[in-house]
């Protein structure tokens, strides 16, 4: 018989687990830059401090507000120039998780 299947916000979390090893084995591949080292930015770090706000931002949410880490995450994230940069670039990608974009 066929496996249940999951529900959306476990598939979302599978896929954002999915882009963060993306990032960290494509930031382990890359060449260092030559020059006077900036701070490192850990994508992977931001991604995953921003895991808690997928129930609130899946398609179909009835969760009235963001829990309390998934804010936590976000200021930790808006802190860092870089990380937002990173974030963008991130999320500008087509990774197919599935987000409310009025919630995001």
């Amino acid at each position: 018989s066929p496996a249940p299947s999951l529900p959306r916000p476990t598939h979302a979390v599978a896929a954002l687990l999915a882009v963060v090893l993306a990032l960290a084995s494509g930031a382990a591949s890359q060449a260092p830059a030559a020059g006077p080292a900036a701070p490192a930015v850990d994508c992977g770090s931001a991604l995953t401090g921003l895991i808690s706000c997928l129930p609130y931002i899946s398609p179909g949410s009835m969760q009235g507000k963001p829990p309390k880490e998934c804010c936590t995450g976000v200021k930790t994230a808006l802190a860092s120039p870089a990380s937002v940069a990173c974030l963008c670039d991130t999320f500008g990608k087509d990774y197919s998780i599935p987000m409310n974009l009025t919630r995001a």
